[in-house]
């Protein structure tokens, strides 16, 4: 490929790829406790620890939980 070419693709593919980085996050995991039995119904909290933003949901009968696509949240394990 030639130089002109090659400058005139990055040129066109730069727009498409920076559309393509988002800023959003999707969670999604099983709650347990200490004996590895699933826990219905836990209130489950993601926090973002720059701003203090916090989103939240309950896990369903089988203990998963799924915070859907929204901005992005710091995960941090809590204490058992």
């Amino acid at each position: 490929m030639h130089k002109p070419t090659v400058a005139l693709a990055a040129v066109l593919w730069l727009p498409a790829m920076l559309l393509a980085q988002v800023n959003t996050a999707s969670l999604t995991g099983l709650a347990k406790d200490p004996s590895e039995a699933v826990i219905p119904n836990a209130k489950v909290t993601a926090t973002h620890t720059a701003t203090g933003v916090e989103r939240s949901t309950v896990t369903d009968a089988t203990g998963y939980y799924f915070l859907g696509k929204k901005s992005p949240v710091s995960r941090r394990r809590l204490p058992q």
